[in-house]
This record gives C-alpha cells, sequence and structure tokens, in this order.
C-alpha cells in the first residue's frame, strides 16, 4: 500500500533524547523545544511505521521504549520522525480534565 500522508499548518524541529528517556522526559523536552506551555496543552505524540495503516502513539514508558527500540535498529535519519499535536485542556466544574 502506498499512500502519502499531508500535514497542515506545520512545523519542522528536533530534540535529542536519551535512550533510557522516559515518557515523562520525552514530553518535557517537547514542550520545552516547541515552548508549549502544558498546563493549557495537552501533548499528544505519534509516528508511523511503514507497513502499519495507522500512527502509533507514544502514551508512556513502554511506547517510549518501543520508539526507541525502533529508531535504534533503523538508523536511517528522519524515517520515523514523532507527528506532535496538541489539544485543549478542558477543566470541568469538579476541577478536573474532561478528556
Amino acid at each position: 500500500m502506498n499512500f502519502e500522508i499531508r500535514y497542515d499548518n506545520y512545523l519542522v524541529d528536533g530534540i535529542v533524547i536519551h535512550e533510557k528517556t522516559s515518557y515523562r522526559d520525552l514530553m518535557d523536552a517537547i514542550s520545552t523545544q516547541l515552548k508549549i506551555d502544558v498546563s493549557l496543552k495537552r501533548i499528544n505524540a505519534k509516528y508511523v511505521v511503514q507497513g502499519n495503516s495507522s500512527a502509533l502513539e507514544i502514551y508512556n514508558d513502554m511506547a517510549v521504549k518501543l520508539f526507541l527500540q525502533i529508531l535504534k535498529v533503523e538508523s536511517i535519519f528522519g524515517k520515523y520522525p514523532l507527528c506532535i499535536t496538541t489539544s485543549d485542556i478542558v477543566i470541568d466544574s469538579d476541577g478536573v480534565d474532561s478528556r
């Protein structure tokens, strides 16, 4: 299957992360580099692996480890870029993120 992914209104940037980076450390690095106010925005990180029809989401430490393992095996620079999106944090009447 050959398909093209198109993105609107995007930036290209880069960060360096250690092979033992945690999910929290990754999100901190992304928010710092992209100047995202995490008190107002939720960060979503995804990447696409060839042969997989949908993007894989990075949502915990194990997902970070999988992503880093793929990068370690496939050393072609830029082959698996992270796609970062943000969404507004919406607080409900109880003061809880209503995500």
